[in-house]
C-alpha cells in the first residue's frame, strides 16, 4: 500500500463489530531499540484478555499466535501473544502480555527507527488475525488520531465501528 487512499480503505475494511483496535506509539523497548531481550509489542493486560480470552488461564504464560499482515509496509509474520504471568502464579514478578515474532530486523515494527511511530493493530474476534498500519509520515499518523477520536497513548480498545467516515 502506497498512499493516503489506501489508509482509508484499510480503515474501512478493519471497521466493525468483529474488529478490536490496539493503538498506541511504538517505544524503544517496543523495537528493540534498548537492546533488551524482551523485544516485543507491550500490550495491555485488559486489551490482550479483550483480544484473546483464553489466555486468562493458570497456566504459567499461556499463549495465542496471530497471522498479521502489516498492510502499510506490505509484511506478514505469526506473532505471538503472551501473558507473562508468573507473578499472578506466584513464580515471579512479571505480569505482563507482550506481542512477539513479529518478523525479526527485517520488519516494520523491529525497526528502531520506528519508535514513536504510530500504530495501529486491528484484531479480528472471529479468526487468529489481525491487520496493522504503522504510520509513515505525519498525514497518516493524523488520519489514525482522528479515526481514533484521541491522541495516541499506551494503548486503546475500540470495540465498536468507528468512524472513518469523511470529516
Amino acid at each position: 500500500m502506497q498512499n493516503s487512499s489506501d489508509l482509508e480503505q484499510w480503515l474501512v475494511q478493519v471497521s466493525g463489530p468483529e474488529w478490536v483496535w490496539l493503538a498506541k506509539r511504538l517505544s524503544a523497548n517496543d523495537t528493540g531499540a534498548t537492546g533488551g531481550h524482551q523485544v516485543g509489542i507491550y500490550v495491555p493486560l485488559l486489551v490482550a484478555f479483550h483480544i484473546a480470552p483464553d489466555l486468562e488461564n493458570a497456566v504459567w504464560n499461556p499463549k495465542k499466535q496471530f497471522l498479521l499482515y502489516l498492510r502499510s509496509h506490505d509484511q506478514e509474520s505469526e506473532p505471538i501473544l503472551t501473558y507473562y504471568n508468573n507473578k499472578i502464579l506466584g513464580l515471579g514478578t512479571r505480569n505482563e502480555c507482550r506481542l512477539t515474532r513479529l518478523g525479526g530486523h527485517g520488519s516494520a515494527l523491529q525497526d528502531p527507527v520506528n519508535a514513536g511511530a504510530a500504530l495501529l493493530l486491528a484484531f479480528n474476534r472471529n479468526h487468529s488475525e489481525a491487520e496493522g498500519w504503522l504510520a509513515r509520515n505525519r498525514e497518516e499518523t493524523a488520519r489514525l488520531i482522528q479515526a481514533l477520536g484521541r491522541d495516541l497513548p499506551a494503548g486503546i480498545v475500540v470495540t465498536r465501528e468507528p468512524d472513518v467516515g469523511e470529516n
